[in-house]
């Protein structure tokens, strides 16, 4: 056989293969999101029967804190902000000292999101919601810290 002749069945075999493994990666992806979905709901329900107020969310973003970055999911009840990846981080709305949108944080910047950053007593911690939903995120998250929102 010709090397004109095994070439294209070799590139089309080579792209046969890339195009299951990408359908099954995307599968993996979309069942992990939804099950953060899942998991954010159910703290997020379990948060209203304990008599808090839900006020946004839950979303699927990106969470950074310090250096290390990771999917999760962030609500918004009237009492804390909740992130919830591997595992649930309540952040209490009383040790938010301030609330900002950026387009970089911690040296991350992604296409088409901006950062929300939550300045608490001894860190920041930001996650990325897309277009204008970053802003809706920070006026939401400053109300219910009772920040001065003309000041930010």
């Amino acid at each position: 056989m010709s090397p004109s002749a095994w070439v294209p069945l070799l590139v089309v075999g080579i792209l046969a293969v890339q195009v299951v493994i990408w359908i099954f990666v995307a599968g993996v992806i979309r069942r992990q999101n939804a099950a953060l979905l899942v998991v954010a709901s159910k703290l997020v329900a379990d948060r209203v029967a304990a008599g808090e107020e839900s006020l946004f969310g839950p979303i699927l973003c990106r969470v950074r804190h310090g250096h290390v970055s990771s999917r999760a999911t962030v609500a918004l009840t009237d009492q804390r902000l909740i992130f919830h990846a591997n595992a649930t981080q309540d952040l209490p709305l009383d040790t938010v000292r301030s609330v900002r949108v950026e387009t970089w944080f911690n040296g991350n910047a992604r296409a088409g999101f901006r950062w929300v950053i939550v300045k608490l007593d001894e860190r920041e911690v930001g996650f990325a919601a897309a277009g204008t939903a970053a802003e809706s995120w920070s006026k939401a998250i400053q109300r219910a810290a009772k920040l001065d929102v003309a000041a930010a």
